[in-house]
């Protein structure tokens, strides 16, 4: 299994000139955390103990989750606003469907995660709330 590489020092990058590469961007850091030997098993351990503990599950989102999403919410909202991601589209929602299908093979099934399910993943992500990119054809 080829090991998915795109970590930078800031996280999310600001929003390029391409909203897959953006999203593959974001794909692929969360594919490397499970990738990680050490930081794999930590997140296996971590799930199971958040599952045990409401009080640390609420410190975990609270320093670890929110923000994190909060990032990422503003870089899809940059894409909203670039007209690139549907209006109507729920941020939250497309965030939680490219983290969980992660998660669920990484955890569950075991099933392999690597280049070519990331370019699934985002291609299925972009097939449900992208707009075509504009063209001279097609803008208004």
């Amino acid at each position: 299994m080829r090991r998915c590489s795109s970590r930078s020092t800031r996280w999310p990058a600001p929003p390029g000139d391409d909203l897959r590469a953006d999203l593959l961007a974001a794909v692929r850091r969360v594919i490397d955390g499970f990738q990680a030997r050490l930081e794999g098993v930590v997140i296996a351990g971590l799930v199971a103990d958040l599952a045990r503990d409401p009080e640390m599950a609420e410190a975990y989102r609270e320093r670890i989750v929110r923000p994190r999403r909060a990032a990422v919410t503003a870089l899809l909202e940059e894409w909203q606003d670039r007209g690139r991601i549907r209006a109507d589209a729920d941020l939250e929602v497309l965030q939680d469907l490219y983290v969980g299908p992660i998660y669920y093979r990484s955890l569950v099934t075991g099933a392999t995660v690597d280049d070519a399910y990331a370019d699934a993943l985002v291609d299925a992500l972009l097939a449900h709330a992208a707009l075509p990119t504009p063209t001279p054809e097609n803008r208004p």
